[in-house]
């Protein structure tokens, strides 16, 4: 079964300012264009197979278990949802894995629900 994968409008400026604010500056335009196409690639993917990213640990507690995030080129980490009874997956952010995460999920996750 394919499921339609949805990029929230955040995760698409999150995009584009890790790839321009991010990437490009700290590590040049090779770099910054490989991980944007496995980035993308892995956004791909999840239309497949979206159970491949793991459940996260900071969430469980709390009963969120149906956000997911994959770690992606070692560098980012993409957040979804998977929606089993529509059989959507949401694309809620992109960030690098060198941010505070646990801020991240407070201040942009766990208010943003579609």
């Amino acid at each position: 079964m394919t499921y339609p994968v949805v990029l929230l409008k955040g995760a698409q400026s999150e995009l584009r300012n890790l790839y321009i604010n991010y990437l490009l500056p700290n590590f040049g335009a090779e770099v910054a264009r490989d991980n944007y196409v496995a980035i993308k690639a892995s956004v791909e993917s999840l239309k497949t197979t979206p159970r491949m990213g793991r459940p996260i640990p900071e969430l469980l507690e709390t009963g969120f278990d149906h956000y997911r995030q994959m770690v992606v080129e070692d560098l980012n980490k993409i957040i979804y949802q998977i929606d089993d009874e529509k059989k959507i997956v949401y694309v809620h952010l992109f960030c690098s894995t060198r941010q505070d995460f646990e801020t991240i999920l407070r201040t942009r996750l766990l208010g943003a629900y579609p």
